[in-house]
């Protein structure tokens, strides 16, 4: 459409990326997949027709080009066989390179590619030993971000699941920042934050960042290392969550309460939780609901009911209300698996539910609650009072 993108075009591609499914799989593969003739507006086609026209009228003996070259580059003796044809200053046409490479070259170790799959580089070497050993370029997969794109290696999407598969479709990390650069695009902050949030959590994603930010002289703010802090804490990474702090204090940046909530998806041991909860007083933020639901789930996991308890009064004495969010949580930890028979069968683990079940119901008697507000309640405007001249409602 001859219209440039910018950086919030590309801001909200990664946005997709991590928020948006692909549907139906079968769907998908259709529409993404569709042959190049298929995708060529009208216009377009209109404009290739009339230059194979052209062509035609100045080849007057009707030769079919394509043939010529195919013919040019299989007859050659043993000596023009070792030329790489890719050196070829002249237009090399698809049809006499695929039939170039069948003929002369046999693969070794070729891997289709199949949707966010891995693919291996393909090292392509002649069939006669006696000729020149000839290196094709690393074949990568397609990027669905280019005007061109090509799926002849790929047979069918793999399960595009996660938002990093998605991430993959459009050329990973390396492909989207350079197909930024070729637009004149610098990425933002904003960017490099949600990068960070689709990329994939085994990837040396920190060092691949902070070089971006400073080649583009960008500077990382809370938000950015909030987001690292996150994927590592999900992951279970809980001391690689930690060791980010020093980094923030090394640029002059202090945890917030978003720091703290996304540490707390990470502390699986009572040790580490009670260590976050001090660590916060000692910061002077208090914790919130958010930071309890996240230790009170981890807890629960691990069948802990003394890090429950401590958790619990951890709450009384800072006054969060429980919200419904944490009731579903301690009502589910409080409560027997469906076919657990305490009389029938002895776990060591299960018979503590008792004594958390009594300490449970006498703290629901002393705390407040809260009730969830609606999702649409922070969008609504202030009322208003409607007033006179004189100043009466």
């Amino acid at each position: 459409m001859g219209i440039k993108p910018d950086s919030h075009s590309y801001n909200l591609m990664l946005r997709a990326a991590r928020d948006c499914s692909l549907g139906d799989p079968a769907v998908a593969s259709r529409l993404l997949l569709r042959n190049e003739e298929e995708l060529t507006p009208k216009h377009a086609k209109g404009r290739r027709t009339q230059r194979a026209k052209r062509r035609a009228g100045q080849n007057e003996m009707g030769m079919d080009v394509d043939a010529f070259e195919s013919t040019l580059f299989l007859d050659k003796g043993t000596e023009e066989q070792t030329v790489d044809p890719l050196l070829n200053k002249g237009e090399v046409h698809q049809r006499s390179m695929e039939t170039y490479t069948e003929s002369h070259l046999k693969p070794n170790n070729v891997t289709v590619a199949s949707g966010s799959e891995p693919m291996n580089n393909t090292q392509m070497v002649p069939s006669d030993s006696n000729s020149l050993q000839l290196s094709m370029p690393r074949v990568s997969l397609p990027n669905l971000l280019d005007l061109r794109t090509d799926i002849s290696n790929v047979i069918t999407l793999g399960s595009v699941t996660t938002a990093s598969d998605r991430l993959a479709l459009i050329g990973n990390m390396e492909g989207l920042l350079s197909k930024m650069e070729a637009d004149d695009v610098t990425p933002s902050i904003k960017t490099l934050t949600l990068l960070a949030d689709v990329t994939a959590p085994e990837d040396e994603l920190e060092l691949s960042l902070l070089s971006v930010a400073k080649q583009h002289k960008l500077k990382l703010d809370v938000t950015f290392f909030n987001t690292l802090v996150r994927k590592k804490a999900k992951a279970g990474d809980f001391e690689g969550a930690k060791a980010l702090l020093p980094v923030l204090a090394k640029r002059g940046l202090e945890p917030n309460l978003h720091t703290y909530s996304s540490l707390a998806v990470a502390c699986k041991r009572e040790k580490d939780g009670l260590q976050l909860l001090s660590d916060m007083k000692v910061s002077g933020i208090t914790p919130n609901a958010h930071v309890y639901s996240a230790l009170i789930n981890r807890a629960s996991k691990q069948l802990d009911y003394n890090y429950l308890k401590e958790i619990l009064r951890s709450m009384k004495e800072n006054q969060v209300p429980a919200t419904e969010v944490i009731i579903r949580q301690l009502e589910f930890a409080a409560q027997y698996p469906p076919n657990f028979d305490k009389y029938k069968a002895k776990n060591t683990y299960l018979e503590k539910i008792d004594g958390f079940r009594g300490f449970y119901h006498n703290w629901l008697r002393s705390m407040p609650g809260q009730e969830t507000p609606h999702p649409w309640e922070k969008f609504k405007q202030p009322k208003t009072e409607n007033k006179n001249c004189d100043g009466s409602e």
